[in-house]
């Protein structure tokens, strides 16, 4: 105990305050990872309490170890001092009974107006000040963290420290700059350091990492930070950060599961409570399906919302935390297009040669992983979750500057007396525009008759997400192809058999949505369920029922288009198989029910070729067409045999942007509608069919 009193003494005195950050001695105790029947509270100030830091961690718990039942608790309070902290632990911290509780203070501690710059030009008396103040700021500090650490640890509570957050003062920004507050922030994490030595406890630094970041990312472009432009508050790309840091120091397994397929072989294995086994055997003679696999995790990546991919950039997030590996061994050569099935949702990984599989790629953190979109939901019930709890900081912070009044008998502790009170604050905050008073009064009004469904509804969240975030099986495709047929603008072999969705499984992430809104509507086009097992869409003629798919520049041809669609027609009308905007390209059936093919060219001029073979009812067949100015020819196709070619007029396509992609498309008229079932579309344009003449040089 004397060693501690001597060494929390020499903090106080100022000894310590001016050493280099590189001299301090870190804490050698290690971060305690969040156990089954953890209650973890975040104690801090704005960056607490309207940040995300705490979300993200909230996240990676609920992804990586589902079966665990975990509270946070946001107990940030905008604008507080470790000071305050004190004060408010009985009434604001323990009584969640936390198991844990980590610490952040300092920013409003720091006394940011005690820095300026160009100290020669103030006078003498005023500098003296100055540093009088930041040694009596910094002389506080660390009383007050010596109080919260030592009141928490008597009561049996594990305590983390985490260093503030930087003070941007070398941002290139119109606000005011409190020049040195960064180096008073410096100063609290050798105050935090030495009583993390002294009392046993973990300190996290954010300081150090975050300024780094920092100073790499302004070497680039000087009015790119970690901050927002005040250089206060840290912005959703430095909350990443934060969480990733805190998460490296718990030790947090940067692996979600590893899959490790064997094609020669013919067998499977998995890591970290995994598995993996073959639905079907790889075929080194097949041009199709070269390997179907059932892939089992006992966990979820990470969510990566918002400006999480950004994260990888500077501080490699995925490596760090976010790792799902697979690795397919001795395939023959070849290149092999990757599609994965899960919750509902189809999506490709991409194009990739034998070599690079081999090699191991990352499948988790991809936002077209099945594994990534179940993640992102999950993210998004948090992400609620975090919302309420800020709005909820909001109307206690409100509570809480009224409770002084409650204690001296000027209001009444009664809901009506104090709805009453806070309309008063609110006008007389508006009359002298204290902008932050008045967002806070105008919170309680509306909000604190809400407070108890909202506990409930975080309550709700809880537990749906412990369910949700329980891994889908997931069913891999490896599909061996040449490279023509590797480079698409769309695939859709609908798959999906449900939603509202379709996917592009070519990997350029044209989506496409059912009939004319995201919502289910009896317009929509219908799932089928095909005999072999498989499944398409059922298409009616009514209006609106049609895949919609939004204009992307993969589907605008200049000079070359390739389309064919796999249909089964039920009824003898005519009808719209593939059509962008006004007929900027379409392909259909006629009245005659012969394969056609509108498209307008470089001068808008509009042309239809009609092939005069009909195609007959009840019996699926195969209908495309092949444009290609650069030789001026169209040829259309019936089972993949030439059903007719004509002359491509003009030299290239009209350009019409923004017009979107309809499948089984209904105009205004009600009429031109597909009647049938389609198992799959390909749209071919200049980029990918370029490629192709590429590759197969």
């Amino acid at each position: 105990m004397r060693i501690y009193t001597l060494a929390f003494a020499l903090v106080l005195s100022g000894y310590l305050l001016f050493t280099t950050a590189a001299g301090a001695e870190d804490a050698t105790a290690t971060v305690a990872k969040f156990e089954d029947g953890d209650r973890v509270c975040f104690l801090g100030d704005s960056i607490t309490h309207s940040g995300y830091y705490w979300e993200y961690v909230n996240g990676l718990y609920v992804t990586r170890y589902p079966q665990r039942k975990i509270k946070f608790f946001n107990c940030g309070f905008s604008g507080d001092t470790a000071g305050g902290g004190v004060r408010r632990l009985e009434s604001d911290v323990l009584v969640h009974n936390p198991t844990k509780v980590v610490i952040m203070f300092g920013m409003n501690d720091v006394d940011r107006g005690a820095y300026f710059k160009d100290e020669p030009t103030h006078t003498t008396e005023e500098v003296a000040s100055a540093k009088e103040r930041r040694k009596n700021a910094l002389d506080w500090y660390g009383r007050n963290m010596h109080s919260l650490v030592s009141t928490l640890q008597a009561k049996g509570i594990t305590v983390t420290l985490l260093t503030p957050t930087p003070y941007d003062q070398t941002l290139q920004s119109k606000s005011l700059n409190d020049d040195g507050t960064d180096d008073g922030l410096e100063a609290m994490v050798l105050i935090l350091r030495q009583l993390g030595k002294a009392f046993d406890v973990p300190v996290v630094d954010f300081h150090s990492p975050m300024n780094a970041i920092i100073a790499k990312m302004h070497e680039e472009d000087p009015t790119s930070s970690l901050t927002n432009p005040d250089r206060i508050h840290p912005n959703q790309l430095g909350h990443w950060v934060m969480a990733t840091l805190f998460l490296k120091a718990q030790g947090i397994d940067p692996l979600v599961a590893s899959f490790d397929l064997d094609a020669a072989a013919k067998v499977a294995s998995a890591s970290l409570a995994s598995s993996a086994e073959f639905v079907s055997k790889p075929s080194e003679t097949s041009s199709d399906l070269a390997i179907e696999c059932v892939l089992r995790s006992a966990a979820l990546p990470l969510p990566m919302m918002d400006t999480a991919y950004d994260a990888d950039k500077y501080i490699g997030l995925t490596k760090e935390l976010n790792q799902e590996i697979l690795c397919v061994k001795n395939l023959p050569e070849g290149s092999y297009r990757l599609t994965i099935t899960g919750s509902g949702f189809t999506g490709s990984l991409g194009v990739m040669n034998a070599q690079q599989l081999a090699s191991g790629i990352g499948i988790g953190s991809k936002p077209s992983s099945p594994a990534q979109v179940q993640a992102h939901n999950v993210g998004a019930a948090l992400r609620r979750k975090g919302d309420i709890m800020r709005l909820l900081r909001d109307v206690k912070q409100m509570e809480m500057q009224l409770q002084p009044d409650i204690d001296s008998g000027k209001l009444q502790d009664t809901a009506e007396a104090k709805l009453t009170y806070t309309k008063d604050l609110f006008d007389e905050y508006e009359k002298k525009k204290q902008g932050w008073g008045c967002y806070l009064a105008r919170k309680y009004l509306e909000h604190i008759s809400e407070r108890p469904a909202l506990l409930d509804e975080i309550e709700k969240i809880d537990q749906r997400v412990s369910v949700d975030a329980i891994a889908s099986e997931l069913r891999l495709r490896i599909i061996r192809t040449d490279a023509f047929a590797a480079d698409e603008a769309l695939r859709y072999e609908f798959s999906e058999g449900k939603g509202q969705r379709v996917d592009d499984i070519s990997g350029s992430g044209n989506i496409g949505l059912m009939g004319s809104t995201s919502d289910q509507e009896g317009d929509d086009p219908g799932w089928t369920k095909l005999s072999d097992g498989k499944w398409g869409l059922s298409f009616d003629g009514i209006y609106n029922n049609r895949i919609q798919v939004s204009d992307a520049p993969v589907l605008n041809p200049d000079k070359r288009l390739s389309i064919q669609v796999h249909v089964k027609r039920t009824v003898g009308q005519p009808g719209v198989l593939v059509n962008k905007g006004w007929s900027v390209y379409t392909l259909g059936l006629n009245m005659y029910g012969s394969l056609c093919f509108l498209y307008r060219d470089d001068t808008n001029a509009l042309y239809n070729i009609d092939s005069k073979i009909a195609i007959p009812l009840d019996k699926w067949t195969d209908l495309g067409v092949i444009a290609d100015a650069t030789k001026g020819e169209i040829t259309l196709t019936v089972d993949g045999r030439t059903a007719f070619s004509h002359a491509f007029k003009g030299k290239g396509f009209y350009r019409q942007d923004h017009s979107a992609v309809d499948i089984g498309f209904n105009n205004a008229q009600k009429i031109d509608s597909f009647a049938g079932i389609i198992d799959k579309v390909i749209i071919r344009t200049d980029s990918t069919m370029t490629n192709n003449d590429n590759n197969k040089k």
